[in-house]
């Protein structure tokens, strides 16, 4: 899940949940490699030249080629990771080991071998890294927890309420938007203050989010029973403005650098969408199979991770030669 993705798209902030729906499109041609394991997040290196990838079925994470996506060496994390994460300099991987199997921060120093273990409550779920790579925050049942990366030193946590899923930080380093999956809300927290201040209601169950139009959006996807769409949050103004079609359960979400295109994982019926961000409106959809459940952008293609065995998908943003 990569925390605060940020362009310049152009959307129209108007209209309500239902204006804007997107419609049916192309199917794109698939590149997939050879299975891994059970995966649960990709998170791509500095240049987008590598990833690596969270391997849920294991305790490891795994090094990935961007180029034509072959694997390489795998680092132990001594869990099962459920979130992952860079630091701006791509040295140190941050990675979230699931309540079920030893929950903790996981600090990869990816450059030698050594791995550092943070505590950070019982039921971690998200994670996301400051600009300067001093910090993280890691947000939970507990609450919002910052990280300083150098000492793991641990503050006492910013009460959300709820149940988080994602976490994204604002480029202005003062704010995030934390996804609350029971009380059907994007919160925007005051990180200097501590405190929350905007609860968003979006449709039922958010999950996973990404960032646009330079941080004064952001994109929610939705797990609950039969959920076909995403919602766009205007964060300047506190308020859902639309749901986006998508296909059935939509999972993680990814924006382009230049904020014109998102990338949503569909882990309920096998697709993965490609919606451009001007029009709202789907660009196409491509069809790996499995359950897409992780995505990410690299330059012109998109990368689809199947959450049950760990499948790498090419997905092409636009018509034509990659």
């Amino acid at each position: 899940m990569l925390g605060a993705m940020t362009g310049a798209a152009g959307w129209a902030a108007s209209g309500s949940l239902l204006d804007g729906v997107a419609r049916a499109a192309d199917t794109a041609p698939c590149t997939p490699t050879a299975p891994g394991t059970r995966t649960s997040a990709i998170a791509l290196a500095p240049g987008a030249r590598s990833a690596w990838t969270a391997d849920a079925g294991a305790t490891t994470i795994s090094r990935v080629r961007v180029r034509d996506l072959v694997r390489g060496p795998a680092r132990d994390v001594g869990g099962s990771p459920l979130a992952l994460t860079l630091t701006p300099d791509g040295r140190t991987a941050l990675v979230l080991t699931a309540t079920h199997d030893r929950p903790g921060l996981v600090l990869v120093d990816l450059t030698g071998t050594a791995t550092d273990r943070v505590d950070v409550g019982a039921a971690p779920r998200a994670l996301a890294v400051t600009a300067d790579g001093r910090h993280a925050w890691v947000a939970g049942e507990e609450g919002l927890l910052r990280v300083t990366l150098a000492d793991g030193a641990v503050d006492g946590p910013i009460a959300l309420g709820g149940r988080p899923r994602a976490v994204a930080l604002l480029p202005d380093g003062r704010r995030a938007a934390v996804t609350d999956h029971t009380g059907a809300a994007l919160l925007l927290v005051d990180l200097r203050r501590r405190r929350v201040l905007r609860r968003i209601a979006t449709s039922p169950f958010p999950s996973e989010l990404a960032l646009a139009a330079r941080g004064t959006r952001a994109l929610v996807t939705h797990d609950g029973y039969g959920a076909t769409g995403v919602t766009l949050v205007d964060l300047v103004r506190g308020r859902a403005l639309r749901t986006l079609r998508t296909g059935a359960d939509p999972a993680g979400v990814a924006v382009d650098a230049r904020g014109t295109v998102a990338l949503v994982a569909n882990a309920g019926d096998g697709t993965v969408s490609v919606l451009d961000l001007r029009s709202g409106r789907h660009r196409r959809r491509a069809r790996p199979g499995g359950a897409p459940r992780a995505v990410a952008v690299a330059g012109r293609r998109g990368i689809a991770v199947d959450g049950d065995t760990g499948l790498l998908t090419a997905v092409p943003l636009t018509k034509g030669p990659r």
